[in-house]
C-alpha cells in the first residue's frame, strides 16, 4: 500500500510543469554525446547526478546498472522523443528502432544527469525505457527523472500510466553500441 501511494504521488508530480531551464548542450541533430562509465555502479552514478530524492524502487536488483553486453566505458549519443497517449512498450520500441536508435538504459540516463546536473528536467520529465522492471503484480515500471521546485527526483513510472504528454523518452544511437 505504501509503495502504491508513493508511486501515485510521484506520477502526479510528473505532470506538474516547471518553467525555467538549463538546457543540455545539443549537437545540430538534437543529440547529446557523452561517456557512460558502466563500472561505477548504481549508487555512485546516482550520487554523481546530485539527486535530492531517489525512490526506494531504484535498486540494483530492479534496475541493473550494467546491462548484459555493456562493460567499461562507452560513448553514447542520446536524443529525446515524445510519445503522446498510452502505447505498448513494443510499439514505442519499434518506432525508436526504425530511426536507428534504441531505448536508453538507466546508466545512460544517470550519465546524462552526472554530466549535466541541471539539464532539461525543468521543462519535462525524462524516462529510460531500456531499463524496465516487471513488478510482482505484472505492472511494468521504468526509471524517470523529474523536477519539482528545486528538487531533482528519480523514481519509477508505471508504464500503464505512460500517458503524460510532457514526458520524454531518452533514446540512444545504436551505431555507438
Amino acid at each position: 500500500m505504501k509503495r502504491a501511494v508513493i508511486l501515485v504521488i510521484f506520477c502526479a508530480m510528473v505532470c506538474i510543469q516547471i518553467s525555467g531551464c538549463a538546457s543540455f548542450p545539443k549537437q545540430s541533430d538534437g543529440s547529446v554525446t557523452l561517456e557512460v562509465d558502466y563500472t561505477i555502479g548504481l549508487k555512485k552514478a546516482i550520487e554523481a547526478g546530485k539527486f535530492s530524492y531517489v525512490g526506494p524502487q531504484i535498486t540494483d536488483i530492479r534496475f541493473p546498472y550494467q546491462p548484459a553486453g555493456y562493460a567499461g566505458r562507452r560513448m553514447a549519443r542520446l536524443k529525446f522523443m515524445r510519445f503522446v497517449g498510452a502505447r505498448s512498450l513494443n510499439e514505442i520500441t519499434g518506432k525508436i528502432e526504425k530511426i536507428g536508435y534504441r531505448p536508453a538504459n538507466i546508466a545512460e540516463l544517470l550519465a546524462l544527469f552526472a554530466k549535466y546536473p541541471d539539464g532539461q528536467i525543468r521543462q519535462y520529465p525524462i524516462v529510460a525505457l531500456g531499463s524496465a522492471w516487471h513488478e510482482f503484480s505484472g505492472e511494468e515500471v521504468v526509471p524517470i527523472v523529474n523536477m519539482k521546485s528545486e528538487e531533482k527526483m528519480m523514481g519509477v513510472l508505471a508504464f500503464s500510466s505512460f500517458n503524460c504528454p510532457r514526458c520524454h523518452v531518452l533514446i540512444a544511437d545504436k551505431s555507438c553500441d
